[in-house]
């Protein structure tokens, strides 16, 4: 991805180093063309001869001719001077040097563009906590409430929680395939047989012609799978960052 932000980069710098050349080109090709050119000569208008003055007493004065005119200078086209063509010059290497600049902020924008979508989180790190708060909540107050409360009021609340708890080993699973996946498999194991045992206690529970060792091992059996619970959603919160 670096190679192609780079690839970018350089791929702009060379269209606008391509940009700035041709203009130098041109800038050059204009000040050959306007080169000093011979203004060509006008010719000067036709003497007049200016009128004789009468003269007194029958004496005739010489007649004057006029001083031949000037010759008016060609203002039309100014010559181009050589400080024309310096200057053309100038414009195409400062817009060489302007070109390149911009190239390279294009390049240093894209690459902190690149390093900042690195740093993000994982996108998948806020729904692992939100799992494993819910295991806490499974472990700490659902199964002590349903092997300890009366048992139809535990019966009750656990047909309501039960699809809950089914949820979160599903999604535990999904997350085996990512990093720590063997965490993420165990942690939906560990739900899955702390759900089994919870079904099992309150089956024992709700049924009158059970013993009283019965539901105590029931019980039992749900604190074991308690413990795993809790010790396998600690080893999975380890791969969350």
């Amino acid at each position: 991805m670096l190679l192609s932000r780079l690839g970018r980069s350089a791929l702009a710098a060379i269209c606008l180093l391509s940009v700035a050349v041709a203009l130098a080109g041109c800038a050059e090709g204009q000040s050959d063309e306007t080169q000093p050119t011979e203004a060509p000569a006008t010719e000067a208008p036709a003497n007049t001869e200016a009128p004789a003055a009468e003269a007194p007493a029958n004496t005739e004065a010489p007649a004057t001719e006029a001083p031949p005119a000037a010759e008016a200078p060609d203002t039309d086209a100014a010559p181009t001077t050589a400080e024309d063509g310096n200057d053309n010059v100038g414009v195409a290497l400062l817009l060489l040097f302007l070109g390149i600049v911009l190239a390279a902020l294009i390049g240093a924008l894209v690459g902190r563009r690149g390093n900042g979508g690195a740093q993000q989180p994982a996108p998948a790190a806020a729904p692992q906590r939100d799992l494993l708060a819910n295991v806490r909540w499974l472990h700490d107050q659902l199964s002590v409430q349903v092997t300890a409360g009366p048992p139809e009021t535990a019966a009750q609340q656990w047909a309501t929680d039960r699809y809950r708890v089914q949820n979160m080993a599903t999604a535990a699973n999904q997350y085996s395939s990512g990093a720590g996946g063997g965490a993420w498999q165990r942690l939906s194991q560990a739900i899955t047989d702390t759900a089994t045992a919870l079904d099992h206690s309150t089956a024992i529970r709700t049924d009158a012609q059970a013993s009283a060792t019965a539901v105590a091992q029931a019980g039992s059996m749900v604190d074991q799978n308690r413990a795993v619970l809790m010790q396998a959603a600690e080893v999975a919160a380890r791969t969350v960052h």
